[in-house]
This record gives C-alpha cells, sequence and structure tokens, in this order.
C-alpha cells in the first residue's frame, strides 16, 4: 500500500475520474434548479455572515432533526405524522437553540476529525485502485447486452448503489490496513479539535462554518449550472480543481469579511465609552 502523499496533479486527476463515474446527470427540473439556488444562497449566506447566523443554523438543523425523529415515532406509534413532526420539531429545536454552543464545539471537533481522517486515507490510499472496475466492467457489458429502455430504468439506482458500495469497501479496505500507526493522525485530529473547541471555539468554528458555507454555495452554483446546461456539467466535472478553489476563495473572503462578527453573541466592547471626570 503506498505511504507516499499524493501530488496535486494526481489527487486533482483522481477526483475527477470520480465525479465522471459517481456523479449522474443533473436533470433540469424544477425542483433540482429550486434546490441548487437554495444551496447557493444558504452556503452564501454561511460564508460571509456565519457568526451572525451560526445559533441559527444550529436550531434549523435541530428543528429538521426533532422533525425526523417525530415523524419516524409516528410510523412506528401510529400516532398522526404531521403532529409527532411538530412536537418533535418544537422539541429538539428548543433545546438546539438553548445549547448552540455545546453543538458548534461538537461540530468543530468533528470537523477537526473529518479532516484529518480524510488527509491520512488520501495519504495511504492507492488511489487508482479505487476506480478499478468503477465502471469500465459495467459500461463494457451494458455495451454487450443492450439492455431495454425500461431494463436501464429498473437498473439505474442498483447499479449506482453498487457503484457506491464498491467505493465503500476500496475504502474500508484501506482503513483497515493502516495498524495503529496509522490512525495517530485521526487521533491528533481529535485531541485538537476538543483543545480548540475548549479554548478557541468563537474563532474556529467560523472558519469551520464558513466552510460548509463556501462549500454549499459552489455545489449549488455547480448544481444549477449543470442543471441548465448539461455540457457546462461535463466541463465543470474536469476541472474539479476550479470547483474546490472557488469554494477555498469564498471562504477566505467571508472570513475577511466577518472577521469582527466572530463572537458568537459575546458582548461588544464600548468603543465610545467616555473617561471618568478626573477632579
Amino acid at each position: 500500500m503506498p505511504t507516499a502523499t499524493p501530488s496535486a496533479a494526481e489527487w486533482f486527476s483522481t477526483l475527477r475520474e470520480l465525479i465522471h463515474y459517481y456523479l449522474p446527470p443533473i436533470p433540469p427540473s424544477p425542483e433540482t434548479m429550486l434546490g441548487a439556488l437554495l444551496a447557493l444562497l444558504v452556503g452564501l449566506a454561511l460564508a460571509f455572515r456565519g457568526a451572525k447566523l451560526a445559533q441559527l443554523l444550529v436550531t434549523t438543523v435541530g428543528l429538521a432533526a426533532g422533525a425526523g425523529v417525530g415523524y419516524a415515532l409516528a410510523q412506528r406509534a401510529g400516532t398522526p405524522a404531521a403532529i409527532s413532526a411538530a412536537v418533535g420539531a418544537v422539541l429538539v429545536g428548543y433545546l438546539a437553540h438553548r445549547s448552540h454552543r455545546w453543538w458548534l464545539g461538537v461540530g468543530t471537533v468533528l470537523t477537526l476529525i473529518l479532516l484529518s481522517f480524510g488527509w491520512q486515507l488520501f495519504r495511504q490510499a492507492d488511489l487508482a485502485d479505487w476506480l478499478n472496475g468503477a465502471a469500465t466492467g459495467e459500461r463494457s457489458a451494458a455495451a454487450i447486452t443492450l439492455p431495454s429502455p425500461d431494463e436501464q430504468l429498473q437498473n439505474l439506482y442498483p447499479e449506482y448503489r453498487d457503484r457506491v458500495a464498491r467505493l465503500g469497501r476500496k475504502i474500508g479496505d484501506t482503513v483497515r490496513g493502516w495498524g495503529p500507526s496509522g490512525w495517530l493522525i485521526p487521533a491528533a485530529g481529535l485531541v485538537l479539535g476538543v483543545v480548540l473547541a475548549l479554548r478557541a471555539l468563537r474563532i474556529v468554528a467560523v472558519v469551520w462554518v464558513g466552510m460548509l458555507g463556501a462549500s454549499l454555495a459552489v455545489c449549488g452554483a455547480a448544481g444549477l449550472l449543470a442543471a441548465l446546461s448539461p455540457a457546462l456539467q461535463e466541463r465543470m466535472s474536469q476541472r474539479p480543481d476550479v470547483l474546490v478553489w472557488s469554494a477555498a476563495g469564498t471562504c477566505v473572503l467571508g472570513l475577511v469579511y466577518q472577521i469582527r462578527d466572530a463572537r458568537f453573541g459575546g458582548p461588544r466592547r464600548t468603543a465610545d465609552a467616555k473617561p471618568a471626570n478626573v477632579s
């Protein structure tokens, strides 16, 4: 198993192949375009106003999670789904609102763990092996068997799930081959995340919320353009580096824009405080 860190060119080349094989064509439906536009707007709001919207973000996630839990419980208990979802949303949303700083700390820890895990994964993985058989065999088999349109429609999602499952097995094989030393970087990410969550939450949370917003905004913009033109989707899939650097640039611009607001509701210092009279 290779231990050398892939170069930027190798990383982007593999990412381009993964996008080509695993990202299906984006349909130009109203739902798709509306969802992409919503992702773009929400992403920009988080990237440029994350310090102000962090509590609202946590509350919104709590509302959605509570609604989902309430709906799932209603299916099991036989209670009205709408009422159960509403009650769950209110309860979990209220708890998330009251404990938003705790959840921001959890998000900080998870972000550091995922970043360190991803770094170690791409350092240790044979990226080219992830693509072996991902689509070549399926494409050649499809060219030989020539399934009917109905069969193609029936096999679309199972085939896609098979590809994703194969990729998951490749990643699992890579992780299982790490050994104890391979987990040092993810463990360091965990420790660093806990320390930053305890000591510098206001600053670090702005950074990862901004990263989340910038990524969401770029994905929304890319999805909107791809829905408008399949040719644009093909061109963007050939240049994933443009999307990655666009997200990074948006994140940096957002951090510069809101640098004075990175306080998450902390008290502001009064700049115009009058000095005490000295007699």
